[in-house]
């Protein structure tokens, strides 16, 4: 006898019901009730939060489907804690890994693919490994291998996104996971200027760079939450884009259009509170080209409607936070840019010195570290602010085409066309096309900022390239199905059997 169809909501009903009649389940969220307790009444403990932590990853990645484990990675990169083999992104990226394996061995999980851009990555890293035999010291030795971790480990998350990711609820779950992580991030955010000083998690939780000031009642107006200003801000402008793309897909949905308009509004505020004048160029170059990349979607009254809710929203979150002064005003510093011989005026000492720094060692560079502390001088920090001058002093003029060389093979293999229109193209063409500005937006926004400090940076970049290469290789692939079943001759019955 056949079984009735089920809905979607009530597959997902029974999913939920399947979900909650597991001993495993019930455990996990017995410990984690006793864990809020506990730290309710005693305060926070790090180690015990920590612990907490540690268990529910583990329960995650190995009784669920490995693509749970992957969302959850997804939404909780920027939040990682340091522990004793590193930090929890690197660990659950190879307990990952480990699990992919073991169950792909038992045929439970799909195996590795390739995708558009293996031998670029392979080169990429590569080169990173050859610059190590340039730096001078065992102590900057032992850094660079921690830098070298940082930089290789995120690839391992951007082939799981793209192996496992083969359909289209899988291709919507990572990114809504990737979606509301940043929505984490926007309230570090809040928190870090609303409520300056205040713990939402235990001080010495957090280990990514920015987490030293998330919590620092002095930390000035020009905020970042767990992340810098600038990086905040430019990922706050690929929401956007991304958010815009989400909005148009679920036409029907008017709950979760809702949801991604509030996240698109909360994503405009985050670049008003970063005051980062690069995020507002990075915001609005990604609007002009979404534009053109779905002219078909657009008509000229809904731009211009678009534009003045914009410049109101933006001349409105001005108005609410600073007034027009102050350091923080994103507008008022964008007026007052000025430029010294081409260069933006808050870039001159950290280019010149970086550039110094570069005709060291000009050819294979000086190796993964980078020490923004090894300088002398009156400014507050050095780091570089532009992650290809950052890539000419850590592997040379022979390795920085390695990363161009990976930006432009992301951008062409991520292309799916012009004038396209959302509810006539399959969802991975539309998220590829959407990735593909998402890139450029990314690339863009590296010309004043860098990826490559810190342990949470490289795993926003490398998401970002792993939602394009998934979207890319399911909309490669099934255009490539279609050409073949329609190459394939079909028989009549005048042909005879066999």
């Amino acid at each position: 006898m056949l079984q009735p169809k089920l809905s979607d909501a009530a597959m997902r009903r029974q999913r939920v019901q399947d979900l909650l009649a597991r001993r495993e389940v019930w455990f996990v969220i017995a410990a984690l009730a006793g864990l809020l307790m506990a730290e309710l009444i005693t305060g926070f403990n790090l180690r015990l939060m920590k612990f907490g932590v540690g268990l529910v990853a583990v329960v995650v990645v190995v009784r669920f489907p490995l693509a749970v484990g992957i969302g959850m990675l997804l939404a909780f990169c920027s939040f990682p804690t340091a522990v004793m083999l590193g930090n929890t992104n690197d660990l659950l990226s190879f307990l990952l890994i480990v699990v992919w394996i073991a169950k792909r061995r038992l045929r439970m999980e799909p195996p590795w693919r390739r995708s558009y851009v293996d031998w670029a990555i392979a080169i990429y890293l590569a080169v990173h490994v050859v610059s190590l035999i340039n730096v001078e010291s065992q102590q900057d030795l032992a850094q660079s291998v921690v830098a070298l971790r940082h930089i290789a480990t995120p690839v391992l998350l951007f082939y799981l996104v793209v192996s496992i990711g083969r359909s289209d609820r899988l291709m919507l779950f990572f990114t809504e996971m990737f979606c509301l992580g940043m929505m984490l991030v926007f309230l570090s955010a809040l928190m870090q200027f609303y409520f300056p000083g205040a713990a939402f998690l235990p001080r010495g939780y957090l280990s990514g760079l920015g987490a030293s000031d998330v919590f620092d009642p002095h930390g000035g107006i020009r905020v970042g939450g767990v992340l810098s200003h600038a990086v905040l801000s430019d990922f706050a402008a690929i929401i956007v884009i991304l958010n815009l793309f989400l909005i148009l897909y679920y036409r029907d949905r008017r709950w979760l259009r809702l949801y991604h308009w509030l996240m698109l509004a909360g994503a405009i505020y985050m670049i008003s509170l970063s005051g980062n004048r690069g995020g507002l160029i990075v915001l609005f170059g990604g609007l002009f080209y979404f534009l053109w990349v779905f002219s078909g979607e657009v008509t000229p009254r809904r731009v211009l409607i678009g534009l003045i809710l914009l410049v109101a929203g933006l001349l409105t979150a001005e108005t609410v936070l600073f007034q027009f002064k102050g350091e923080g005003s994103l507008l008022g510093r964008l007026a007052a840019t000025h430029f010294d011989r081409g260069i933006p005026d808050t870039r001159r000492f950290a280019w010149s010195y970086i550039l110094d720094r570069i005709q060291e060692k000009p050819w294979l560079g000086h190796g993964p570290f980078f020490d923004p502390s090894a300088f002398e001088g009156g400014e507050v920090t050095a780091w570089p602010h532009n992650a290809y001058l950052y890539y000419m002093y850590t592997i040379g003029i022979v390795g920085i085409p390695t990363f161009l060389i990976l930006s432009f093979r992301l951008l062409k293999g991520s292309w799916a066309g012009r004038r396209l229109k959302v509810s006539e193209i399959s969802f991975a063409r539309g998220l590829s096309a959407t990735m593909h500005i998402a890139i450029l937006q990314f690339l863009v926004g590296q010309l004043r900022t860098d990826h490559q400090r810190g342990s949470t940076f490289s795993y926003l970049m490398w998401i970002v390239f792993a939602l394009a290469m998934m979207a890319r290789e399911n909309y490669r692939g099934r255009q490539v199905k279609d050409v073949s079943a329609q190459n394939i001759p079909v028989r009549s019955s005048a042909d005879g059997p066999g």
